[in-house]
């Protein structure tokens, strides 16, 4: 009941972590994003507002030095263990005195594959310019460097074997060398498959009816923008001879394509495949009908559910993904629904024979969002006006 430090040890070993809440102030909304009006949707377990645990901070040698500050304490044990009951003993000490905590814990015998070639594919999108503005560091040195190893060794904890290279990485032979340094460091964490950035993205709003080179003006399919294109696409062919990537590697084309611009996104692929032979196109999709120029078509949940079987007459691959949608009923990760959905996605996945699951994403905030606050963009998309 004082506040005096508390020392928390296990004799078995494994890592300490208080739980810290972060305000859940609106609901998601029935198709995704954020709800426009409350109430509009009936699938969240609960009412905003409401705090919900969803940081783990690192309890360094087992002390809290302010224990009036700490609600919850996670222990993650990393074993030995024996398959059956196993004994696991805390000791909690604060000043004099000193309480034994015992604790059985049932082992079964299952084993997960090591993170790597042979695991699930998974991949969580990084924002490596977040990680440098987050904790106030100078993009690319050497302490942004050092917590983006930090930030790959926890993604790569969590199950993630796959990730990309920001595009100046791929584009840029000045920036070689950063781009073995990033794929030494997936290499030693146990990411195993790469991923391009995205070489074309919508020219002028989302859905719109073509395409442009990512940091240019220039329209894919125009003489000028092919030609960039192309130049890009041998940019990757060197690399990926160069540091032998040629299995590894997945290339991104443009993000969710639709109705209105599907035939210039085949027209795309089509120069991208005529540049790199033999590697596998993939891209999130929201909808069925790209099939014949993707060869791992990653649809939205819903989208994949509403279509399976298509999907699978036409792949050996395939993926699916969740970001702002969908809501409602859908799986998603989102804060205001049953723990059980985040959990039945991987089972969900490996029952149907999914292959791979794109979250997007792992630290994309907003300038001035500040995620342990506002776990939520303010201003970005529908996320300021919610849908129905």
């Amino acid at each position: 009941a004082s506040g005096e430090p508390v020392r928390v040890s296990c004799a078995q070993g494994g890592e300490l972590y208080r739980l810290q809440a972060v305000p859940v102030k609106r609901n998601s909304g029935k198709f995704g994003f954020i709800e426009m009006t409350a109430g509009m949707n009936p699938y969240v377990q609960r009412r905003a507002p409401f705090e919900v645990f969803d940081i783990l901070c690192p309890i360094a040698d087992g002390m809290i030095a302010d224990p009036k500050t700490v609600e919850a304490v996670r222990w993650i044990g990393r074993g030995p263990w024996t398959v059956g009951t196993n004994r696991v003993m805390f000791t909690v000490r604060q000043g004099e005195a000193v309480r034994a905590l015992d604790f059985r814990v049932i082992s079964h015998a299952v084993t997960l594959p090591s993170v790597g070639r042979c695991s699930f594919k998974y991949t969580n999108w990084f924002n490596f310019n977040q990680i440098a503005i987050r904790h106030r560091v100078k993009q690319w040195s050497e302490a942004h460097w050092s917590l983006i190893e930090k930030y790959v060794r926890m993604a790569a904890a969590g199950r993630q074997n796959m990730s990309w290279f920001p595009a100046s990485f791929v584009n840029d032979p000045e920036d070689e060398p950063k781009f073995a340094r990033l794929l030494s460091i997936y290499d030693k964490s146990g990411i195993w498959y790469l991923e391009s950035p995205h070489l074309a993205t919508f020219n002028g709003p989302w859905g719109s009816p073509n395409f442009k080179v990512c940091g240019t003006t220039n329209v894919t399919t125009s003489a000028e923008g092919r030609k960039i294109l192309e130049e890009r696409c041998r940019r990757i062919a060197y690399l990926l001879d160069k540091f032998s990537l040629r299995e590894r590697w997945r290339q991104h084309i443009a993000d969710e394509p639709n109705e209105a611009n599907a035939e210039e996104y085949r027209k795309t692929a089509a120069i991208v495949r005529a540049q790199l032979p033999g590697v596998r196109l993939t891209d999130a999709v929201g909808m069925t009908g790209f099939e014949d120029v993707i060869d791992i078509p990653c649809p939205t949940v819903d989208q994949y559910e509403k279509h399976r079987e298509g999907f699978h007459r036409a792949k050996d691959e395939v993926w699916t993904y969740v970001c702002c949608v969908p809501g409602g009923r859908w799986m998603n990760r989102f804060m205001d629904v049953e723990l059980l959905r985040p959990t039945l996605l991987p089972w969900a996945s490996v029952h149907f024979g999914v292959k791979g699951f794109l979250h997007w994403g792992y630290n994309q905030w907003q300038q001035d969002q500040d995620p342990f606050l506002e776990p939520y963009p303010k201003t970005w998309a529908g996320s300021n006006n919610g849908h129905t």
